[in-house]
C-alpha cells in the first residue's frame, strides 16, 4: 500500500515535497495500479498555493480506490485536499491541529523604505498598458485594484468551502469550521472536520479495511 508523503508548503511544482502536478500523476497511477488496493497520505503542512490546488484534490476525491489521511498538522490547501479522502485520522497527541480553512493574501508596500533609503523607484507603462502590474510594491494601491483582489479572494473562499463541504458531506455538524481558526483534536473530529485520532499503523489499517470488498 502507498504511503504518500505531503510534507511542508505546498505549490503547483513543489516547495519542500512534490507538487500539486507530481501528487496528481502519483494518485492516479495508484487509482490505475492493479496490485494498489487503497492509499494513506501522510500530510504535514501548513497549506499552500491556489494553482493546481482543485485538480489535486478532485484526482483524491474521483480515485476508485479508498484514501485515508494521516496528520499530526493540516491547515488550508491541506485541507481542501485532506477533506476529500474516505477519512480523516489526527495524530493523537496535544499539539495536533487542522484547520486554517480561508484564503488570504500577503502584499508589501516598499514605498517608505525606500524613500528613507534616499531611493525614488519610477514606474514607465506603455501607453494603454494602464493596468499593468498595480502589485509592484511601490506604487498606492487603488480602489480598483483592492475590489478586484477582494473579488478574486472571496471567489477562491467559495470554491474551498465548496470543496470541504462537498468532501465531509454528511459529517460536518457546524459552520464553525469556516472562520479560518485552527482547531484541536477533540474540536475538530467534533465538528467532523475530521473523524479519529490514531497513529500511522491505525490509518493503514483503516485503509485496508475500507478496501476490503462488502
Amino acid at each position: 500500500m502507498p504511503i504518500i508523503p505531503i510534507i511542508g508548503a505546498l505549490d503547483r511544482y513543489g516547495f519542500c515535497s512534490w507538487g500539486y502536478e507530481d501528487l496528481t500523476g502519483l494518485i492516479q497511477a495508484a487509482d490505475r495500479s492493479g496490485s494498489v488496493k487503497a492509499t494513506v497520505l501522510k500530510m504535514n503542512t501548513p497549506g499552500g498555493g491556489v494553482d493546481g490546488l482543485r485538480a489535486f484534490a478532485d484526482a483524491v476525491k474521483n480515485t476508485s480506490k479508498p484514501v485515508v489521511v494521516w496528520t499530526p498538522f493540516c491547515a488550508s490547501a491541506g485541507v481542501y485536499i485532506a477533506s476529500q479522502a474516505d477519512e480523516i485520522i489526527l495524530e493523537d497527541q496535544s499539539v495536533t491541529e487542522i484547520g486554517s480553512i480561508g484564503v488570504i493574501m500577503l502584499y508589501m508596500n516598499y514605498a517608505g523604505a525606500y524613500e528613507k533609503a534616499g531611493i525614488v523607484p519610477t514606474i514607465f507603462r506603455s501607453d494603454g498598458s494602464e493596468d499593468k502590474a498595480p502589485l509592484n510594491g511601490i506604487e498606492p494601491l487603488s480602489e480598483a485594484t483592492i475590489a478586484d483582489i477582494k473579488a478574486t479572494l472571496n471567489g477562491a473562499k467559495k470554491e474551498f468551502h465548496g470543496a470541504v463541504k462537498r468532501g465531509r458531506a454528511g459529517r460536518l455538524s457546524s459552520d464553525e469550521w469556516t472562520s479560518g481558526k485552527m482547531f484541536n483534536t477533540k474540536a475538530a473530529i467534533s465538528m467532523g472536520l475530521a473523524d479519529r485520532t490514531g497513529s500511522l499503523e491505525l490509518a493503514v489499517a483503516r485503509a485496508r479495511q475500507l478496501a476490503k470488498p462488502n
